[in-house]
């Protein structure tokens, strides 16, 4: 072998042995990149799941106390339903008193302010109360206003009775 060939085949196993580290040298890379890559996808993966689980979880927390209220709401708003129909049988028995009952109750009402000067005294129609008149005062002794006076101071019993 001629020196020329040594040289040429010694250069070129120096190139190809070179050539093979930066190779191993790129595979390092590449794998730690992946590596890199890899681990960090996992944490954004990570980070997203717990985020959007977190996210589902406020929804559901959210929308289940609203669904809580809407019930919530929803029986009140039967009860006041319930309460007024009370109310309203409650006159609607004012109005279906017999005569002797409603006269009864009407002469305790005037005889009560029968000290008065100038007494005026309006029956309602229909059994529905009495008012009456002395000078410029004006008692307003209709079933309606009374039970709507005394609702207030009522109610509460009338719904303890109801909802025990």
């Amino acid at each position: 072998m001629s020196q020329l060939t040594q040289i040429t085949d010694k250069i070129i196993a120096e190139a190809e042995e070179k050539a093979n580290v930066i190779f191993e040298e790129a595979d390092e890379e590449i794998s730690s990149i992946r590596l890199k890559n890899a681990t960090d996808i996992e944490q954004i993966k990570s980070e997203l799941t717990d985020e959007a689980e977190l996210k589902a979880q406020d929804y559901h927390e959210k929308h289940l106390s609203q669904k809580r209220q809407q019930v919530k709401n929803d029986i009140l708003s039967a009860k006041r339903g319930v309460i007024n129909d009370c109310f309203e049988h409650s006159l609607k028995l004012f109005a279906s008193m017999s005569a002797d009952e409603y006269k009864t109750l009407i002469t305790k009402i005037v005889d009560k302010h029968k000290h008065l000067p100038s007494l005026d005294v309006t029956y309602l129609d229909d059994n529905l109360g009495v008012i009456i008149k002395s000078d410029k005062i004006i008692y307003n002794y209709s079933f309606a206003e009374i039970a709507d006076f005394l609702r207030p101071e009522l109610e509460p019993n009338v719904s303890e009775i109801l909802f025990k």
